[in-house]
């Protein structure tokens, strides 16, 4: 009869200890992760700024679209050699390569 009463809390103290995990898992996160995701709102707010302004108040008119196209290779290309952006139009062409059928 003992040894049954202890087993009944086997299931409640492992739910418990999920929950705590869980709970003590996302307060980190959240806390950690703040301070990272603040630096990049801060810069995205700063480029986003910028082509606001170009499209308001360039004296030409501008093609803001093609304008962030053509700026995020040049973005990619101040990490580091290896890192590019490649357009949709790109991955869809190199996955038409890739695609076959094996018969």
């Amino acid at each position: 009869m003992i040894k049954h009463n202890k087993n009944r809390f086997v299931p409640i103290l492992l739910s418990l200890g999920v929950v705590v995990g869980i709970l003590l898992g996302s307060f980190f996160a959240n806390h950690f992760s703040g301070n990272r995701l603040s630096i990049i709102n801060n810069s995205s707010n700063k480029i986003f700024d910028l082509f606001h302004l170009i499209d308001d108040q360039y004296v030409d008119t501008v093609d803001i679209p093609d304008l962030v196209e053509r700026s995020l290779p040049q973005i990619l290309k101040e990490l580091d050699p290896h890192s590019t952006y490649i357009t949709a139009a790109e991955v869809e062409e190199s996955m038409q390569d890739l695609k076959g059928s094996f018969s």
